[in-house]
């Protein structure tokens, strides 16, 4: 595609105001059809870009969102390209990329010019996508046929999908939707009054560790307190989320200091005394 290559050629990475500004100026004396932009990874950064088109008398055709709902699906596929990798290190970093596609949603989702693109897809079918957004800017779209390359259909394959409930508790299991994800945090966060758009932060209070420190302060200032056996646990925040069909959570889940949520089967059918959603703070044994 003409349009696509044009502008791939002078893709560039928005590192600073000031190489954007050259960037831009340099889009504007040469006269390209376009230029893209990576790495625009905040909608801060947006700003940016559309306050320096302005600037130079240009507009943004198009903002590109490449996303995917399942994080199992994510975690697979950089465990494929980097095998080494440590699977908490991926989680977390999965994570914080959701928290920045949702900012994205929340500040660019009503306008028209804002487009989401399934990076769950096979590549050829991305770039079907993509060509067919830049086709339109030129006002020339045309409906294209596209199947699954070699090299997908090789990496489709090879694809594990890892399973990412603790080892030490195969009870729980782990919510692949990042939508899931985001709407249980939400109501976590709603239940002790935080600012749902601050999602990153976790709720509860920070854990003490059982040193000699902390020992001597207990023994020296709280004489009546007393002290039993540390027995072997993971931390976790505890959501009962009343069913709702809008955000499509329901039950039990338990959040971790890394916030990875995770669903949990309970056995007795409290939920019927639940009036509401109700957050708890505790250990799960382990041992």
């Amino acid at each position: 595609n003409d349009a696509l290559r044009d502008t791939r050629k002078h893709e560039r990475d928005v590192k600073s105001a000031s190489v954007l500004d050259e960037k831009l100026q340099w889009v504007r004396e040469t006269g390209p059809k376009g230029i893209i932009l990576e790495w625009v990874t905040k909608p801060d950064h947006l700003v940016i870009v559309q306050e320096a088109c302005k600037r130079h008398g240009l507009k943004i055709g198009c903002t590109l969102m490449f996303e995917t709902d399942d994080i199992a699906e994510l975690v697979a596929r950089v465990q494929h390209a980097t095998p080494h990798a440590d699977l908490e290190s991926i989680l977390v970093k999965i994570h914080d990329f959701m928290f920045q596609e949702d900012a994205f949603i929340q500040s660019c989702g009503d306008d028209p010019t804002f487009r989401r693109v399934d990076a769950g897809a096979a590549c050829a079918q991305v770039t079907l996508q993509v060509i067919t957004i830049v086709d339109g800017l030129q006002g020339h779209a045309t409906p294209r046929e596209s199947s699954m390359s070699e090299s997908d259909s090789q990496i489709a394959q090879q694809l594990v999908l890892p399973d990412l409930a603790p080892p030490q508790l195969p009870c729980l299991e782990f919510v692949r939707s990042k939508a899931a994800t985001l709407a249980v945090l939400a109501r976590m966060h709603h239940c002790v009054g935080l600012n749902c758009g601050n999602m990153r932060r976790f709720p509860g209070t920070a854990a003490t560790p059982l040193d000699e420190n902390n020992l001597r302060m207990l023994c020296c200032n709280m004489p009546k307190f007393s002290i039993c056996k540390k027995l072997s646990g993971k931390r976790f925040m505890a959501l009962y989320a009343c069913p709702g069909a809008q955000t499509g959570i329901g039950g039990w889940y338990l959040v971790d200091d890394n916030l990875l949520v995770y669903s949990i089967q309970i056995s007795e059918p409290v939920e019927n005394r639940m009036v509401g959603d109700t957050l708890l703070d505790g250990v799960l044994m382990t041992a």
